[in-house]
């Protein structure tokens, strides 16, 4: 999506960039300095966005007796994608398992043993 390019404030022969990119992706950027006759220099860079990774909350943990159940709930944040895959590992020598999400939720229960 083009857009319009914006005014870009000189100091002497010098200036300074700053812009917000809401989206992963790779951009151009493009910066045209035209002088008092006409003649115009031309820059470009590419500008990589990088998705953020999901921040998950903490969790509590707990302190259980081997055959109890481990229950927990427990959510994430990410505010730049709209779905999820979530795998769940309790340590206890078992393969990691699929996590059910709801939205950015997910609720945990395990029954560990030795």
């Amino acid at each position: 999506m083009e857009q319009d390019p914006k005014p870009l404030t000189l100091s002497g022969k010098n200036f300074s960039l700053s812009h917000l990119y809401a989206t992963p992706g790779s951009y151009t950027v493009t910066v045209k300095v035209t002088d008092n006759q006409g003649a115009v220099g031309t820059k470009t860079a590419i500008v990589t966005v990088n998705n953020r990774p999901p921040h998950v909350n903490p969790l509590s943990g707990a302190t259980i007796n081997e055959g109890s159940i481990y229950a927990e709930n427990g959510s994430f944040t990410d505010p730049d994608s709209a779905s999820w895959s979530a795998t769940v590992d309790y340590g206890d020598g078992a393969a990691p398992l699929p996590l059910s999400l709801s939205g950015k939720n997910f609720s945990l229960s395990h029954t560990l043993q030795r």
